[in-house]
């Protein structure tokens, strides 16, 4: 077990076999018991704070579990993809605003997608499924969009960075995501 920043104990699950519904069971080593009510999993990234003195649960609302998912595909997305735009010759601020707005975009379109699609059924291998139909309709929409509003470098390099942006970033997402 891990601790989190204020010493407290942290217990993490994986992805795999984590219940839509489930109860939380605390046994300390003299022998006292906590069952908590019955709780839901709405978020695929989930959180419970347990108050062992209160025997207590709190779970952040929905729109935190969602946050955390965008921040979690769009703060890798945006390394990678900037990192890559800068080999390609993109240093004009414009570019950089364009591909910020792109990415924005195309991100939010993503997370809302695996939060109704991946929530139900979780990660695992199957969710490949649901992920590649996803980055191949995102890759052919920025392409489309860098093809037209990235104007410091040709439009066939704005297609080809697309191209390797998107391939690079679903990789890396994929290796962060599956356990």
């Amino acid at each position: 077990e891990s601790a989190d920043a204020a010493g407290n104990p942290l217990h993490v699950f994986s992805y795999m076999g984590v219940p839509e519904r489930y109860r939380i069971l605390m046994v300390t080593q003299s022998g006292q018991v906590f069952v908590s009510e019955p709780l839901e999993r709405r978020v695929l990234q989930s959180s419970a704070a347990v108050d062992w003195a209160a025997k207590t649960v709190s779970v952040p609302p929905v729109w935190v579990g969602c946050g955390l998912q965008f921040l979690a595909t769009l703060l890798p997305t945006l390394a990678v993809e900037g990192a890559l735009a800068f080999l390609f010759g993109y240093r004009a601020r414009k570019s950089w605003q364009t591909l910020l707005g792109v990415n924005l975009l195309t991100q939010g379109a993503l997370a809302l997608y695996l939060a109704v699609t991946v929530l139900r059924h979780g990660v695992t291998g199957w969710s490949m499924i649901f992920f590649l139909p996803a980055e191949l309709v995102i890759t052919a929409v920025e392409c489309g969009l860098y093809c037209r509003l990235l104007t410091e470098q040709s439009k066939a390099r704005a297609v080809v960075y697309g191209l390797c942006a998107n391939v690079c970033s679903a990789a890396a997402g994929a290796c962060l995501a599956l356990p």
